[in-house]
């Protein structure tokens, strides 16, 4: 699971497609990248490309039938302690003290008890950030995949695909 650098979301049963889709953006960078339908409707990217320029590449030219895209921070095994313990210690080595956050933890056929993976990092961060909801600095977005969860940090809105950005306003 090193290799995971991505998960993307598809409209329904636009799996196979967008597969291929994003593979024509990424093999221009990567020609050893593959993209791998890890659930209905759920991509995974592995690729020696970086995880924001996985981001960019797709973000660029969206496939229409893909929805979000998160690029991976952190790849971790998917039990409440440990997703707790390593988020906290990624954000901690990464941010100064003194930003707003949230977690949105998405159960996407895992089992993890998300409820309680929220309020864990929350109290984790406590008095070194402050969980707000209206004015996050960013968010950190968990997707319980099953053996493995990803985290991916992300201004708020950033996930989003939509080929409407690309039209002029």
């Amino acid at each position: 699971m090193e290799s995971l650098k991505a998960l993307v979301t598809t409209k329904n049963n636009k799996g196979p497609k967008c597969t291929i889709e994003i593979l024509n953006r990424l093999l221009i960078k990567d020609n050893s990248a593959k993209v791998t339908e890890i659930k209905k409707n759920l991509l995974a990217i592995f690729s020696i490309l970086s995880p924001m320029e996985i981001y960019g590449l797709i973000k660029i030219a969206p496939p229409a039938c893909a929805e979000k895209i998160y690029p991976v921070d952190l790849v971790v095994k998917s039990e409440e302690k440990e997703v707790i313990y390593e988020v906290v210690r990624l954000l901690k080595s990464k941010f100064n003290p003194g930003f707003n956050f949230y977690v949105e933890c998405i159960r996407r056929g895992g089992k993890m008890n998300c409820r309680e993976v929220e309020l864990g990092i929350g109290i984790g961060m406590m008095n070194y950030a402050k969980v707000k909801f209206n004015e996050p600095d960013f968010i950190v977005v968990i997707n319980d995949i099953g053996d493995y969860a990803t985290v991916s940090i992300l201004k708020e809105g950033q996930e989003k695909l939509s080929v409407n950005s690309l039209k002029e306003k």
